[in-house]
């Protein structure tokens, strides 16, 4: 029996997902979490018995898991942006249960299994795309409730399974030295990017329980008739002027569906009325009416606080507010603060 050092690597990545299991094991909302991090975990049971124990002279069965780890990051994603799994979900599990009979041919399981990440991280990132045009289109914070973390996560574990299938392919002409580094290096990576998805999925998810609950958004056409474009002014008009006087867009977590309910409109022409008359989404347009509060605050006083003059315009942080600043004046606000003194 030999053990290297990566195999210690794996003992810890082993604890960290069976901790992440024990953490959130009684959560339904966790439930393809959960299914993620069991599969990580019998990964690393195999490996380890297949390395130290000599189990694959028997038979090998690691390889199969690359054909899981896609599918199972892909429903958890689903499952954080409002999707709970389904009995058809299991489907996407069946071509790894059917690479099991031919795990002698290791190449093409790998090669397969790295082809099913990059697809299913191809899946994962339109999902994220998709949910962040719908945070737009009925959030006013949609930029604290985003995912870029998972975005940036999906594109480390894709790259990470196309080094470790070039490291692979290339083991007939490496030695078993470079071979274990490459091995090594890999296994220390993928333990500190389950660490951070473990922690962001929870954190994530327990701020987000509030999003499932409310009704989806129809996105506003490109386009309108003449009739349609008159109404939609009338309906933007009365929405502007009740703004204009009670201020809701400083409420700091304001959705569409808060401002139907303040306003006495429907969601469905709020977002119509907004995007075809000033081409913007509904977290832009509350945006917009954010900076100009601050703007004409730090003209009138530039001696103000910025972080204060935010909050108090409804920003719920200094990185969102520099964000939609940026996006709406084009400058920054300290530039915009140093420019009214020049």
């Amino acid at each position: 029996m030999t053990v290297h050092p990566v195999n210690f690597l794996q003992i810890g990545l082993l604890t960290l997902t069976l901790f992440g299991l024990v953490l959130i094991w009684r959560q339904r909302e966790y439930r393809m979490l959960q299914v993620l991090l069991g599969l990580v975990t019998v990964s690393m049971l195999f490996n380890l018995f297949e390395e130290v124990g000599n189990f694959r002279q028997y038979y090998l069965v690691t390889p199969i898991f690359l054909l899981g780890v896609g599918p199972a990051i892909y429903l958890t994603i689903r499952q954080l942006t409002g999707t709970g799994p389904t009995l058809a979900s299991a489907g996407h599990f069946l071509p790894m249960l059917m690479a099991l009979p031919f795990t002698q041919y290791t190449q093409w399981v790998i090669a397969a299994g790295t082809l099913s990440r990059v697809l299913y991280a191809l899946l994962s990132v339109r999902l994220i795309l998709r949910f962040h045009q719908q945070l737009q289109a009925r959030r006013s914070d949609a930029e604290d409730l985003s995912l870029n973390w998972l975005a940036w996560l999906i594109g480390a574990f894709t790259l990470l399974g196309l080094l470790d299938l070039l490291r692979l392919n290339l083991q007939p002409y490496i030695s078993m030295q470079t071979n274990l580094l490459g091995q090594t290096a890999g296994t220390t990576i993928t333990l500190l990017l389950f660490a951070i998805l473990i922690y962001q999925a929870v954190q994530y998810i327990s701020q987000v329980q509030f999003l499932h609950s409310e009704p989806p958004v129809e996105l506003a056409p490109e386009s309108a008739s003449s009739a349609d474009t008159e109404a939609y002014q009338v309906i933007f008009q009365s929405l502007g002027e009740q703004l204009a006087s009670q201020h809701w867009y400083r409420q700091p977590r304001l959705s569409l569906s808060q401002l139907s309910q303040l306003s006495g409109l429907q969601t469905r022409d709020i977002s119509r009325a907004v995007n075809i008359c000033t081409g913007l989404n509904f977290n832009d347009y509350i945006n917009g009416l954010r900076i100009e509060e601050v703007r004409q605050a730090i003209a009138a006083n530039p001696q103000q606080n910025l972080l204060t003059l935010a909050l108090q315009a409804g920003f719920n942080a200094k990185s969102s507010f520099n964000t939609a600043f940026k996006k709406h004046l084009g400058i920054t606000p300290s530039q915009y603060k140093t420019s009214l003194k020049s």
